[in-house]
């Protein structure tokens, strides 16, 4: 299938700048039918996230942010995080589909009390979805009847999963407005509504009927045949609406305006003036009476209440003075901390001041240094063509004979400190947090430390304290040192100097952890000299150059990085190695000195049989080589 011809369909979400990111949840083939992706099958067809970069989105297509789109997709040039692009000049953008709108961003409350927003919304939008606490409902015509459809969302999936979609289980879409499954119904109309209706609709047509002997009954069935003479309402609605009205019936008011509607009639008119004059009298004394009692109650209470409020006043008064009291005594104590970390801050100030100034002094001659260079541009260029032709020299045959002799004149070193092997990692993970420690270096790197020595066979670091509170922690172990210098240029210059010796004593020592340690590597070309290595570990050699010998699994590689300035570390080599980030661990500045030995804790040693195992059992963990890499590498 050719990716240019067909039309992805997915939800636009913005980027950073003006961009905008599109989460695939389908396409359109060439019979524009659409033709639904889960999310692992947009991930194998649109990798790496199953997402299509659209630059400039947000600037082209404002109104399509957070919306399903379909658009054109094309290969993408660049190594970013997706492999495919928007194709701009590939047809129009355009929506597809109907969101199911988040009811936080549509209505004020909740559904039940919000008749009037949502009918105003229809009557200027038209139809529409709303999604709520996993339910979906349909606003359409319905809502002048008072009542609205919904759905259970899983249900809807179940029914017809290429109908509502979904990037994120969070904002769905329906691709086609047709819902076969049968929907619940939700009234909306209130109580209060619904005796208004019937009080408009009923008592005011049947009064007469009701005052010339009418019963309760004749009431009811009056008020039902109005409920289900509303052509297009649901049965299960009518006899919702009919069990209210039955509950609710007594509280049944006429408002003012019919009140005089009723007056108005001079049947009613005379009625009530008869009434009236006709009990006056008696209503007067028996409800005269009781007024009276219950005002002389309602004075007996009130004063009672006021005196209770009275006494609930002068406490809270009380308490308001000791808050305030507190409140005075808190903003003093502020106020002398506030002239602190003023002082504080003001010395803090003058430091970077001072520190901005040196830096200033540096940059100067920085910049002072590169005018040189500028100036001599021409003679380095052809300086460096004379060392281009003596480095083919080198290069031309029988390399393996002209490798650089007894670059490093060290020897094997051993450490001791302990007989047993250790009962358990997490002792050695407390050991080796110590020495980092006790050496001036931050202690909560040991776990990450200690899971790179587990899955990684060449270790990359930036701090030689580090890699001797490593070698330390251990316990018992031994390790040659090498001195990486300019003159290093092939694998056999690292062979011949202390590798081999290593690689051979850590076969006849299984048990025990090796370590070849090589500082300032960035002294030379890495790739020059470590190549063969990175091949084992690349699976493309399975022994040393020129022998059957394979890499021990007890053997480690521990490569120290120069802080001044080097040669640029090669991405393909050191994206193989577990990479200690590169930043800065020292806890104190002005506290750096000799390394400091502990003393045998007697926990036992670290073994090469412990560390097997558990590599075995373990997960890689992440590397971060990126960080030893400059920015036009990535």
């Amino acid at each position: 299938m050719e990716i240019e011809s067909i039309k992805i369909v997915g939800i636009a979400e913005p980027s950073s700048s003006n961009n905008a990111r599109i989460s695939v949840i389908g396409y359109l083939d060439t019979d524009w039918k659409f033709n639904h992706l889960t999310p692992s099958e947009a991930v194998e067809m649109f990798p790496s996230q199953g997402r299509v970069f659209a630059p400039h989105f947000q600037g082209k297509c404002p109104n399509l942010v957070h919306k399903c789109v379909f658009l054109g997709v094309q290969h993408s040039n660049n190594n970013g995080k997706d492999n495919y692009i928007w194709d701009w000049n590939n047809g129009i953008v355009e929506e597809y589909g109907i969101p199911i709108l988040d009811v936080r961003n549509t209505i004020s409350t909740d559904i039940a009390q919000s008749y009037d927003e949502l009918k105003a919304k229809y009557t200027k939008d038209g139809a529409f979805y709303i999604g709520v606490d996993k339910y979906v409902y349909k606003i359409d015509e319905s809502i002048n009847r008072h009542y609205i459809s919904r759905w259970k969302l899983n249900d809807l999936i179940d029914s017809d999963f290429d109908n509502f979609v979904t990037a994120d289980d969070r904002h769905y879409f329906i691709i086609k407005d047709t819902i076969s499954l049968k929907p619940e119904y939700v009234d909306m109309m209130s109580n209060k509504t619904l005796c208004c209706w019937i009080t408009g609709e009923v008592l005011k047509k049947t009064w007469l009927e009701l005052i010339g002997g009418g019963s309760s009954d004749n009431l009811m069935l009056a008020i039902r045949e109005v409920i289900i003479g509303i052509k297009g309402t649901p049965k299960i609605i009518i006899n919702s609406r009919i069990n209210r009205v039955s509950e609710i019936v007594d509280d049944f008011s006429f408002s003012y305006e019919k009140l005089k509607q009723l007056v108005a009639s001079p049947i009613m008119n005379q009625l009530i003036e008869r009434s009236v004059e006709a009990n006056y009298q008696h209503y007067i004394n028996e409800e005269g009476g009781k007024f009276t009692n219950a005002f002389k109650q309602f004075k007996i209470d009130n004063e009672q209440k006021i005196i209770d409020a009275k006494a609930r006043t002068e406490k809270k008064i009380a308490e308001i003075n000791i808050l305030a009291e507190n409140a005075q005594m808190e903003l003093g104590k502020a106020k002398v901390k506030l002239l602190e970390e003023e002082r504080v801050l003001n010395i803090h100030i003058k430091d970077q001041i001072s520190t901005i100034e040196k830096n200033d002094a540096i940059i100067k001659h920085q910049a002072e240094i590169f005018k040189r260079l500028s100036d001599n541009k021409q003679e380095i260029v052809r300086n460096f063509g004379m060392v281009k032709d003596v480095f083919s020299i080198f290069n031309n045959s029988n390399l393996e004979k002209k490798c650089v002799q007894n670059i490093s004149t060290h020897s094997i070193r051993t450490i001791d400190l302990e007989s047993e092997v250790i009962k358990s990692d997490d002792n050695f993970i407390l050991r080796l947090s110590h020495y980092l420690e006790c050496n001036n270096r931050l202690p909560n790197i040991s776990k990450k430390i200690f899971g790179l020595l587990v899955g990684y066979d060449v270790l990359l670091f930036s701090d030689g304290k580090i890699v001797a509170s490593l070698l330390n922690a251990i316990g018992c172990c031994k390790y040659f040192m090498f001195n990486v210098t300019p003159e290093v240029r092939s694998f056999f210059d690292v062979w011949n100097n202390g590798f081999e010796d290593i690689v051979r004593l850590s076969s006849e020592e299984p048990t025990k952890l090796h370590f070849f340690v090589m500082q300032n590597i960035n002294t030379s070309y890495i790739s020059c000299y470590l190549q063969p290595i990175v091949n084992m570990i690349t699976g493309l050699e399975d022994t040393f150059p020129g022998t059957d010998i394979k890499f021990p699994g007890n053997l480690r590689i521990l490569l120290i990085s120069t802080d001044e300035e080097g040669l640029p570390l090669a991405k393909q080599c050191i994206s193989n190695f577990g990479c200690l980030t590169k930043t800065k661990y020292t806890i104190n500045e002005c506290n750096e000195g000799h390394f400091n030995r502990m003393k045998p804790d007697n926990n036992g040693y670290l073994s090469a049989i412990q560390i097997m195992q558990i590599r075995e059992s373990s997960p890689l963990i992440s590397s971060d080589y990126e960080s030893y890499l400059i920015d036009d590498e990535y």
